[in-house]
């Protein structure tokens, strides 16, 4: 090391993650650069929308992400429907010059040791630049994007994006996943690849319930909580065809689903009107990071309901958060969750996809109170002791200070 002040250049070129929003990836990059900037380091960062959120007394700066348009070079992307992919892919690739150019004005006024970049589909600018100055890169990988997007929406530069991860998995310095199967992921695709596993985390006094009361449903039904995205791989209908044989033989269940349900079409909705349940759910939309603590304190039960999936590789950061906010839990018993998550200790596990055994979770838990407050206060010791957002921060700093690949000495 230079010494014991690090600077560090954070990029996220990935154009669907602002740096203020509402959904995992935008938290989990607000809450690592916090957690640099209050352990000596300087940081600086780039991202959507990232210095126009930036908060007063930060600790640290933060530019935009460079806007970047196709329809100079393509114009008939233009009179695509909007639904359409190529044109905002081809945007993101084009996008690189843009970066590192930006990323040179960074360096010549104030010079970082490091790139600490989060993972996007198309950006090759950060190890670009970092190649050309003999400076560390350091790659967070949070999913394996290009197979996502394969199998879950129309990838039209495909090829494109599978030669840049390849690239990125094999010359970065060392990569920082999310998850055991994401390491065995990139290790599959790159067998020399230097990978530390840092799941997601929480800061627990922002959900600990002795902050905050309940008081918006105001009612004494047994609530069932879900928190996140609505995405197929989430389990949402799974939650909700549960829920509704729970409901169908008694009336005092709500199911309150916390999450922005703008892009879903409807479904969930509608799911709820046929199964003649919809007096009985409340859809909250997208809700800032803020106000999520008091609407976990609304819920009996916090719910992370994960279909069988072959490949679980995510590091589920509802799971911290409904741990730390001290209520019981029932989760799929999959991947991370499996050795986050102890069976009748810290949660109910229930066999992923099956609404019988989640019916039947959820039963138990209605009727034991008594169980449900030692789970609550159980997994919210193990959120404090082990899952904190700083101790995941330490450990990407030990990782990037005992960087010596290529002679690198930071």
């Amino acid at each position: 090391m230079k010494n014991d002040l690090l600077n560090i250049l954070y990029l996220c070129a990935d154009s669907g993650i602002p740096y203020g929003g509402t959904k995992g990836g935008s938290i989990h990059m607000r809450e690592i650069v916090s957690c640099f900037s209050l352990k000596n380091c300087n940081v600086i960062v780039i991202a959507r929308e990232a210095s126009d959120y930036l908060p007063e007394n930060a600790g640290y700066s933060a530019y935009n992400l460079p806007n970047a348009s196709a329809e100079g070079i393509l114009p008939f992307l233009k009179d695509l429907p909007g639904e359409y992919r190529l044109k905002s892919e081809f945007e993101d690739f084009l996008r690189n010059p843009e970066i590192e150019n930006l990323l040179e004005k960074i360096y010549a006024q104030n010079r970082f040791d490091v790139v600490y970049e989060r993972y996007s589909l198309f950006n090759t600018a950060g190890l670009r630049f970092c190649r050309k100055h003999e400076i560390p890169h350091i790659l967070e990988v949070n999913a394996p994007l290009v197979s996502e997007a394969t199998n879950y929406r129309r990838l039209a530069l495909s090829r494109i994006a599978q030669a840049v991860e390849d690239r990125l998995f094999v010359d970065t310095d060392h990569i920082i996943a999310v998850s055991n199967e994401l390491r065995e992921y990139i290790t599959d695709k790159q067998p020399n690849a230097q990978v530390t596993v840092v799941p997601n985390g929480v800061r627990v006094d922002h959900f600990s319930s002795s902050r905050h009361k309940p008081d918006s449903l105001g009612n004494d039904k047994f609530t069932i909580g879900f928190l996140g995205s609505l995405k197929p791989w989430h389990g949402v209908e799974i939650l909700i065809d549960s829920f509704a044989a729970m409901a169908e033989r008694h009336d005092d269940y709500r199911l309150l689903i916390i999450g922005d349900n703008k892009k879903t079409g409807g479904w969930p909705e509608k799911r709820c009107r046929d199964l003649k349940i919809d007096g009985k759910v409340t859809f909250t939309g997208a809700v800032d990071y803020d106000k999520i603590p008091e609407l976990l304190q609304e819920a009996d039960v916090l719910v992370a309901p994960y279909p069988g999936m072959d490949n679980f590789y995510f590091s589920s950061l509802k799971i911290f958060e409904y741990m730390a906010a001290g209520k019981a839990i029932v989760a799929s018993n999959i991947g991370q969750i499996s050795s986050v998550l102890t069976h009748e200790k810290t949660a109910l596990l229930v066999q992923p996809g099956d609404t019988i055994s989640l019916r039947k979770a959820l039963e138990k838990l209605k009727d034991n109170p008594d169980l449900r407050r030692r789970l609550g206060e159980r997994a919210q010791i193990e959120a404090r002791t082990r899952h904190t957002w700083s101790q995941r921060a330490d450990k990407i700093l030990d990782a990037i200070r005992k960087l010596e690949k290529r002679n690198y000495r930071i």
